[in-house]
């Protein structure tokens, strides 16, 4: 079973909760925002900018696909885990630690807890788990009129990160990181193997509706000497080698 482990690691002196009204598909969200709400809030139970500056983790291993500023969010990190059939987004996030393509393991510290663009609200971490690849900062509620919309696409394209963390029994402590961690060395990235006799650590890319990009396929390769990891395109002519296009 693949390690999977809290975004937000509880000490003997902070812990974490979801805010009210902040959970996922809450009802209490909608009436203020007319949104719907696809991931959860995470809190210090402290409330307000307590947990300002704590550090958030990598639920578990996985390849970064984004990382930056976007508008209205702030900072966002979008993670990629082939393993477990999912991609994790943490949103509002500062002091970024990692980069597209980067291979990163359960635990490894990938920013900081803050704000909304312009340091608006209190600080807290939006953390999302996605069945679906979509852009880091999507929002159903932009795209869809209604909350009906909204809700149904919420549904079938995300998880119930509470539900989610619960069934594959994420750790909650820095301690059970690190037990569950030990002298495991980080090895290489594990790939969607396609159907196709192409080389294992290809895979295509696919639309917000996860519909195949025709011809947009990417590999992770890594540098031997460094051990440095990234995403590349793959060239159109290996993919007519491969006959993957005509």
């Amino acid at each position: 079973m693949t390690p999977v482990c809290n975004p937000v690691l509880e000490t003997e002196t902070i812990k974490y909760s979801v805010q009210p009204g902040c959970a996922f598909l809450d009802p209490g969200y909608y009436p203020g925002t007319k949104q719907a709400h696809s991931g959860i809030d995470l809190n210090d139970v402290r409330g307000g900018d307590s947990d300002l500056g704590n550090r958030v983790r990598a639920v578990a291993d996985g390849v970064v696909v984004a990382a930056g500023t976007f508008p209205k969010w702030g900072g966002i990190v979008l993670i990629h885990h082939p393993a477990l059939g999912v991609w994790t987004q943490y949103g509002h996030v500062y002091g970024i630690t990692v980069q597209v393509g980067q291979t990163v393991r359960m635990g490894d510290i990938v920013g900081q807890i803050g704000k909304m663009e312009g340091g608006k609200g209190w600080a807290h971490l939006h953390f999302e788990v996605r069945r679906s690849l979509l852009p880091p900062d999507f929002w159903a509620s932009n795209r869809y009129n209604t909350r009906r919309q909204a809700t149904d696409y919420i549904r079938e394209h995300y998880h119930d990160p509470e539900d989610w963390l619960a069934e594959h029994g994420a750790l909650r402590t820095l301690a059970e990181v690190e037990a569950a961690r030990g002298g495991r060395r980080g090895g290489g990235v594990v790939v969607d193997q396609p159907r196709r006799a192409v080389p294992l650590n290809w895979y295509q890319l696919h639309d917000e509706a996860m519909q195949p990009l025709e011809g947009e396929w990417v590999s992770v390769v890594e540098n031997t000497r460094t051990g440095e990891k990234r995403v590349v395109k793959i060239s159109p002519r290996k993919l007519k080698d491969k006959g993957l296009i005509a």
